[in-house]
């Protein structure tokens, strides 16, 4: 998610000219959780309400559906569902942002900065658009985690904003531990060389299952 790149306005920069449609930021105040644990396959639930009675209400309920679901969701004809993904679109195709030429230029910027000693490291981005009529984006995020299950996914739903956002990345960006440590790790598709063609190897591997 590109977002939190745009909330350097709110940080005092005021060098920044993009104007997005959407807001800056979103927050949500999640007090009903269900938290899995997919590493040691446990799953956690927590409520947090000022009534005793709706929370232990909702844990009960809550502990009964978890308990009654299948290990895979199954058609009627056997084959496992793959997940419906409502999709109506119009017949234009995707439209960048920036066209060819102007992105190759801005290429050329990003290399200078880099060559003047500006950046060490830039990401350039753009935008591409495609007008859709219908869309289901719960499916729509469903389908993208069964077919990239990238280890930083999510699916938010801002509906008073009228705004969704589907996430699928392999890169964690923040994560702070029980030591007050916090650790950034963007990768960019790069990792360091190994001493060895071997290192290499296995360090190639490393980065394609991070």
């Amino acid at each position: 998610m590109g977002c939190r790149y745009d909330l350097k306005v709110e940080c005092g920069i005021k060098s920044n000219c993009h104007k997005s449609k959407t807001p800056d930021a979103c927050f949500f105040f999640a007090d009903n959780l269900v938290v899995i644990d997919h590493k040691n396959d446990d799953v956690y639930i927590l409520a947090i309400h000022e009534e005793s009675s709706s929370v232990t209400q909702w844990l009960d309920d809550t502990e009964e559906k978890l308990l009654s679901l299948d290990g895979s969701v199954k058609t009627a004809s056997g084959k496992q569902d793959s997940h419906s993904l409502t999709l109506s679109s119009s017949k234009a195709g995707f439209v960048a942002e920036k066209s060819r030429e102007q992105y190759i230029e801005d290429v050329k910027k990003c290399l200078n900065y880099i060559k003047d000693g500006e950046s060490y490291e830039l990401c350039l981005t753009t935008q591409m658009k495609k007008p859709i009529k219908e869309l289901n984006s719960l499916g729509l995020y469903l389908h993208l985690r069964e077919r990239n299950p990238a280890p930083y996914a999510a699916w938010l739903n801002f509906s008073k904003e009228d705004l969704c956002i589907c996430c699928s990345s392999p890169e964690r960006f923040l994560q702070l531990d029980r030591k007050n440590t916090l650790e950034a790790k963007p990768i960019k598709g790069t990792i360091a060389r190994g001493a060895t063609k071997e290192e290499d190897e296995q360090l190639k591997l490393k980065l394609q299952f991070r």
